[in-house]
């Protein structure tokens, strides 16, 4: 049994066949895991990416609508603008004179429009039973005042105590200021108090 050839050790060959196929399933796993995670910052760019396109085709039709003539003009309208009438042109003649071309007209801007006037409306003092308000504000003619109302500056009967529509509001007392001490103070009399 002389010719028998020495026998190396199986257990360090498993071991690294064993551990070259753990890292390779673990740089796998990891690279699936980037690769997916790539793809979900991919997908969000993409939304991210279509939204902001909407948004700037949304913003282009608004500035081809503001650029459009008819709504500079409303613009201008509603900042004051007028529109030029018929321009002249001055054209320089080769000896250095200068004739006038056209007729220019002054532009004119248009009336503004009137001013609403404001309605009258019925005030609480006139707000009475048997009283109608009208326009000026007062009681209807022939109407009566009531038991307890005073006449006024106009002649409206309003509430005591209530100025009317035309009277001037009431001015107030001045109030007596008091001192911290209310009894008189003595006058000393000549050669002093025994």
């Amino acid at each position: 049994m002389a010719g028998h050839a020495p026998h190396a050790p199986k257990t360090p060959f498993v071991l690294l066949v064993v551990a070259m196929l753990g890292g390779g399933l673990v740089s796998l796993l990891l690279l699936s895991s980037a690769s997916s995670a790539d793809a979900f910052t991919l997908r969000t760019l993409q939304r991210d990416n279509r939204a902001l396109s909407i948004r700037e085709q949304g913003l282009a039709r608004d500035v081809a609508a503001s650029e459009a003539p008819g709504e500079l003009a409303k613009r201008a309208r509603q900042l004051g603008l007028v529109q030029g009438a018929e321009p002249g042109f001055l054209i320089v003649q080769p000896n250095g004179t200068a004739r006038a071309e056209g007729s220019p007209v002054p532009a004119t801007s248009p009336p503004p429009p009137p001013k609403p006037t404001p309605t009258p409306t019925a005030t609480p003092s006139d707000a009475r039973p048997g009283a109608t308000p009208t326009p000026g504000g007062g009681p209807r003619a022939g109407s009566t005042p009531t038991a307890g109302s005073t006449p006024t500056a106009r002649g409206t009967p309003t509430a005591r105590g209530t100025p009317g529509p035309g009277a001037s509001p009431p001015t107030p007392r001045p109030t007596p200021r008091t001192t911290a001490r209310t009894s008189p103070k003595p006058t000393p009399t000549p050669g002093g108090t025994r």
